[in-house]
């Protein structure tokens, strides 16, 4: 009984966020699709885009429905008791086959692709109205709701046979979205894509759990348990295989721009770091800044053009460096690297503090007014990049080297 209080609880929470995180899925794909039409002047994405999007909504009906407090508000909405246990099962099923439906669309052009439809639409069209048959049957909608349809009526031989029926095509389907998932996982061109379809095909493997749940509960009166100890896996294996099945189906579409944000803040972060060093460098060598008549603020923090400021960041950094060339001191690098090592640095983590203490050196020196040497440079070695995304890992740890030397 515990349990399946705790079920209860489980499917209050979870169940409404993932129909919600559905919708929403619905609603901003849809109005995406609108957009492109109307304002971009485009063609619609196709037959797989309408699938898509009827996957989001069924979706939604599902766990919308599952939720306990919503499903007994519905059947006294209607006057018909237990219609959405029917309803939800439907629903699962039809999300099933749409799911199939999908990834046969985006694997193979439309010609192709509908054979194999055309066989699985006609399949779980058969299981839909063998449910229904027996659903009615078993006189299901008259008499009394009960909160969990089939924890009370699994032993009636009319809905141990719907049970079974939905079960069986239920297990067809996830094993066959299983199958497609990963199968063309392996070939799609979109890393995204790749990433999408094996998600989703854990999602699958997870309502397999609720499948074995399922069947818990239908064999626990033979075995003599109560059946409201599988409600809690219900709960859980519905949960969160349907939000993992949203998220694979909707990672195509904003891993991308994850990606480039997160590359984003990361080069933003890149041009930050670099300031101190930038700052000390531009302050002993003025002439390496490209005059933009722009507030100091704004160096600091680039709000736009971050790609131009963070490339010309690193290339005044460099000019400096080159123009500092005369006041590098051997004994100063030297000294660093006796230092470093002492103190456990090793690698380019050592090379990068050398160099911090050399360009601070010779900053200090031609600041305070001390003759440079011409041939200095040639006896002491700046370490680089061959191209500029190794030249700004380079100066990242070198600006961080510096910045300790601060302190």
């Amino acid at each position: 009984m515990l349990l399946q209080v705790q079920a209860t609880a489980v499917k209050e929470l979870v169940f409404p966020i993932c129909a919600a995180v559905a919708w929403l899925a619905l609603i901003v794909r849809g109005t995406s699709s609108v957009f492109r039409v109307v304002n971009a002047k485009k063609a619609p994405r196709g037959p797989a885009e309408a699938v898509l999007l009827t996957v989001f909504f069924v979706l939604g009906a599902v766990f919308a429905t599952s939720t306990p407090s919503v499903s007994a508000d519905l059947d006294r909405l209607t006057g018909v008791p237990n219609l959405t246990a029917l309803v939800i099962h439907c629903s699962i099923v039809m999300y099933s086959v749409a799911i199939q439906v999908l990834v046969l669309l985006w694997a193979h052009p439309l010609k192709r692709a509908l054979p194999m439809i055309r066989r699985r639409v006609l399949f779980f069209a058969l299981v839909l109205i063998s449910m229904i048959t027996l659903f009615l049957a078993a006189g299901s909608t008259r008499g009394i709701r009960v909160e969990d349809f089939l924890l009370h009526y699994a032993d009636r031989p009319l809905i141990a046979a719907y049970l079974t029926i939905f079960l069986i095509a239920l297990i067809i389907g996830l094993v066959a979205i299983m199958q497609l998932c990963l199968r063309y996982s392996r070939v799609a061109g979109n890393i995204w894509l790749r990433r999408g379809l094996r998600i989703s095909a854990v999602a699958s493997a997870l309502g397999l759990g609720y499948c074995a749940c399922r069947i818990g509960t239908a064999v626990s009166g033979l075995l003599g348990l109560p059946r409201g100890i599988w409600e809690l896996g219900v709960a859980l294996f519905g949960g969160i295989g349907g939000i993992l099945g949203i998220i694979g189906l909707t990672i195509p579409a904003w891993g991308p721009r994850l990606a480039a944000s997160r590359g984003r803040l990361e080069r933003y972060h890149a041009y930050y770091q670099l300031y101190p060093l930038w700052a000390a460098v531009s302050h002993a060598v003025p002439e390496i800044i490209l005059s933009t008549g722009e507030q100091p603020a704004i160096a600091r923090f680039a709000l736009k053009d971050l790609d131009f400021r963070l490339y010309r960041r690193v290339i005044e950094i460099r000019d400096g460096q080159r123009m500092l060339q005369s006041w590098l001191e051997p004994e100063v690098a030297e000294q660093a690297a006796k230092l470093g090592r002492e103190s456990g640095l090793s690698g380019d983590e050592l090379a990068a503090s050398v160099e911090a203490a050399a360009l601070e050196s010779a900053m200090r020196a031609k600041g305070g007014g001390e003759p440079g040497n011409s041939e200095m440079h040639r006896v002491v070695s700046v370490t680089g990049g061959d191209d500029l995304h190794t030249e700004l890992i380079w100066l990242r740890q070198v600006a961080k080297a510096f910045t300790r030397l601060q302190r």
